[in-house]
C-alpha cells in the first residue's frame, strides 16, 4: 500500500496535517486528518 502525507501551512500558526492510502483502484483515500496550531 502506498502512503502520501501533506502539510499546509495555513498561517504562522496553524498548520494541516493530512495522510493519505491508495486504494485498489489507483484512488488516493483521505486516511486522517490533524489540525495543529501554537499555543500563545
Amino acid at each position: 500500500t502506498k502512503f502520501k502525507e501533506v502539510i499546509e501551512i495555513e498561517n504562522p500558526d496553524h498548520r494541516v496535517f493530512t495522510s493519505y492510502y491508495e486504494g485498489d483502484d489507483g484512488e488516493w483515500i483521505k486516511g486522517l486528518v490533524t489540525h495543529s496550531r501554537r499555543a500563545k
